[in-house]
């Protein structure tokens, strides 16, 4: 049973030895430590909210990692779009750095699974950024910048479906 409904359904503050044997108590002494279990239940819930909130304060990518542990893997020696394949299985994960010589190089990137959305689509900004100095920083912002769209709506659940996560021109453009 979850705490509320035993809750609900424990009014009386009945311990083991009191009311065993009075009629409509049948299973009294069942509520009392479940009701206690409850209790320790919400400390505990209460405690892990209040860390959570602590590490939300510290990690500035809190709301875009999301909960499923989606990884995006690149061939790092290909490009647009080619060869680009998500997935949270670790066995996945590992087994596509098998191999030799440049099939075996692959970039792996934590994916936002809480991407930016217009009109049910994923995007992203594209902007060119020339830093020419570091301490003290000196950057230099170009004018322009676009956005890029995928060509299907954004689905988290589908991982395979690329015209869904994949924001590369490249990609899109082969889509039916």
């Amino acid at each position: 049973e979850d705490c509320k409904s035993v809750t609900a359904d424990a009014d009386a503050d009945v311990s083991d030895d009191e009311g065993a044997d009075a009629p409509g108590l049948e299973g009294a002494s069942e509520v009392a430590p479940a009701r206690a279990r409850c209790e320790e239940d919400e400390v505990l819930y209460v405690a892990a909210r209040r860390e959570l909130e602590v590490l939300r304060g510290t990690l500035p990518q809190w709301g875009l990692d999301g909960l499923q542990n989606i990884w995006v893997l690149k061939p790092a020696g290909k490009s647009r779009g080619r060869g680009i394949q998500l997935s949270a299985r670790l066995e996945k994960i590992q087994d596509i750095g098998v191999g030799r010589g440049a099939e075996a190089r692959w970039i792996a990137q934590k994916y936002m699974e809480n991407p930016l959305i217009v009109s049910g689509k994923k995007f992203d900004i594209r902007q060119w950024v020339l830093v020419t100095r570091w301490n003290p920083l000196a950057a230099w912002f170009y004018q322009d910048s676009y956005l890029r769209f995928s060509f299907a709506d954004y689905d988290p659940r589908k991982l395979a479906n690329k015209y869904s996560h994949l924001t590369n021109n490249s990609i899109s453009k082969h889509a039916e």
